[in-house]
């Protein structure tokens, strides 16, 4: 079978095919529709679609990949799958994309809190026996830049860079980036150390656009694959699976 795994988040769309590793990815700019049109497949026989996009963004990729895929399956969020059951009294509170990867996590078997550096900032507590425990959401610094500069054109909404050794700043660029960022890092790891109150073996795993940002500040934590959501995606399917054992979050 042809099938499709797409991953739409909140600013762009990735994709691959489920037996092919090379991954795609595209901006929701202008001209996103014509572009995806000649970037996707011309045919499939299934494409499965996590989508947490705008409305106008997810009604794009539907009416594209309808053209093209015989079948068209949008993944939801569930009460429990496999070794997954969330914390979340209503399933459908918690974003689609974070369900796919703590599916993914769940079957490495470890105590692990998840971090993904988006348009937010997201944390989730997952126990070893697939538990999750529970999450916490913040805006992601460069969110958090954003809006500083909207309210004030002498705040930059990019730039600067600070290290913890070096937290204070003496120019207006490095202190948005020691205090932006540093929230983010102390929101982490207040995080973690409240995890590893319960389960003091807890790794740090992080993954999305702004993680590479961060990492430096994160000497405990490693990366997840870039697809994580798309892996997840494919163990929401049903479709033959990465071997879990085979790859380990790292550097």
């Amino acid at each position: 079978m042809n099938a499709l795994l797409l991953d739409a988040g909140n600013t762009r769309l990735k994709w691959r095919l489920a037996d092919e590793t090379q991954l795609h990815s595209l901006a929701y700019d202008e001209g996103f529709e014509s572009v995806l049109r000649s970037a996707l497949p011309s045919s499939v026989d299934v494409a499965y679609l996590a989508c947490v996009a705008p409305p106008r963004i997810r009604d794009i990729v539907q009416r594209v990949l309808l053209e093209r895929a015989v079948r068209l399956s949008e993944a939801r969020t569930m009460a429990q799958l496999d070794r997954l059951q969330i914390a979340y009294m209503q399933p459908a509170h918690l974003g689609v994309d974070r369900f796919l990867v703590l599916l993914e996590c769940a079957a490495l078997q470890r105590d692990v809190l998840i971090v993904s550096v988006g348009t937010a900032l997201t944390v989730d507590f997952l126990r070893a026996d697939g538990h999750h425990r529970g999450g916490r959401i913040a805006p992601s610094p460069t969110q958090m830049r954003a809006h500083l500069a909207s309210l004030s054109a002498a705040l930059p909404a990019s730039g600067g860079a600070w290290s913890p050794d070096q937290p204070f700043a003496t120019d207006t660029d490095h202190a948005l980036a020691s205090g932006c960022e540093g929230m983010a890092i102390a929101l982490i790891t207040a995080s973690l150390e409240a995890a590893r109150r319960e389960a003091p073996e807890t790794e740090l795993w992080i993954h999305g656009g702004g993680a590479q940002t961060l990492l430096p500040m994160l000497p405990q934590a490693c990366m997840l694959p870039s697809d994580v959501v798309l892996r997840g995606l494919a163990r929401w399917a049903g479709l033959p699976c990465s071997d879990v054992t085979g790859y380990t979050p790292g550097r």
